[in-house]
């Protein structure tokens, strides 16, 4: 269910806080962890305020604002947390406040804004992360019928298989180059099912 949130002040936006870090990062850490999850969420949410100004309302309670429960039966650590951080935000090098982006899992490496977005964020760089490898989330298998996920694309994509075979030599090197951990099976796989087979 949508929930909109409208917060008029400095102790709406910090209850906001309180019940975004319950949803997001959970109960069972450490205190310090969550002063890092408040900062972060903090300076997400006053980036974002306007995402949804056109529809009467500052933020939602989905991922893309940040995931909010609203349960509020939380540890007390994490209202303490926030208190904690009273005020701090992430600035960036030209006083504006930080892109402030995370996710449960990146997989081992993060990824370049450019491939998620498709917007260049030059603050913003792919690195290892030797964190995530330990997490439940960190293996995970998907199996697609190949028959089906080609006439998926082909229906949506309607270009020549030419144009499909530059398109995956492209994509190949791109991602070997720059995000080898993650996507180039997908890849690979996708190109054989479109005839290229040698990588």
């Amino acid at each position: 269910m949508l929930v909109k949130a409208i917060l008029s002040g400095y102790r709406d936006w910090e209850t906001y806080l309180e019940g975004v870090i319950e949803s997001e990062a959970g109960e069972g850490r450490s205190k310090e962890y969550y002063k890092v999850q408040a900062i972060i969420s903090r300076t997400f949410a006053l980036k974002s305020k306007e995402k949804h100004a056109a529809e009467g309302f500052h933020l939602c309670n989905q991922v893309h604002c940040q995931a909010y429960l609203h349960k509020r039966i939380g540890p007390a650590v994490i209202d303490s947390a926030v208190k904690a951080t009273e005020r701090q935000v992430l600035l960036d090098s030209s006083g504006h406040l930080a892109p402030t982006f995370f996710s449960a899992n990146c997989g081992g490496q993060t990824s370049l804004p450019a491939f998620v977005w498709n917007v260049e964020i030059p603050s913003l760089k792919s690195i290892e992360d030797t964190f995530c490898i330990h997490t439940r989330q960190a293996k995970w298998t998907a199996t697609i019928d190949p028959t089906a996920w080609k006439t998926y694309f082909v229906k949506n994509m309607p270009i020549p298989s030419m144009i499909h075979s530059v398109i995956c030599g492209y994509l190949i090197i791109r991602l070997k180059t720059e995000r080898p951990f993650l996507f180039i099976q997908v890849m690979v796989y996708a190109c054989k099912i479109f005839g290229k087979n040698s990588i």
